[in-house]
């Protein structure tokens, strides 16, 4: 119900998103590989390993005795508890 209420102040502004001054072009993975290898291989890793916490994290608490409600509500605090410190730090290491 707040997220609703949330998006219903941006559903009624009249901002447009910025122009951009030069076109954007897609970059291939490999050419993405060869300028940041390391960022390519830390993205494709935290995803799976994400991935598999948020499908098998449900069906864990569901084994153990969670009912339906409680399982998405834990879920969804949980999401929440999880990127507020993240949120947090980004703001302490670039504060503009």
């Amino acid at each position: 119900m707040l997220l609703v209420a949330a998006i219903v102040p941006l559903s009624l502004s009249h901002m447009h998103s910025p122009e951009l001054s030069e076109p954007t072009e897609h970059m291939p993975l490999r050419r993405m590989f060869k300028l940041a290898p390391l960022g390519v291989v830390a993205a494709f890793v935290s995803g799976i390993f994400i991935g598999s916490f948020y499908a098998l994290a449900p069906l864990y608490a569901s084994l153990t005795g969670l009912s339906s409600d409680d399982v998405s509500w834990k879920g969804h605090g949980d999401g929440q508890a999880y990127q507020h410190p993240g949120i947090h730090l980004n703001e302490i290491a670039d504060p503009a």
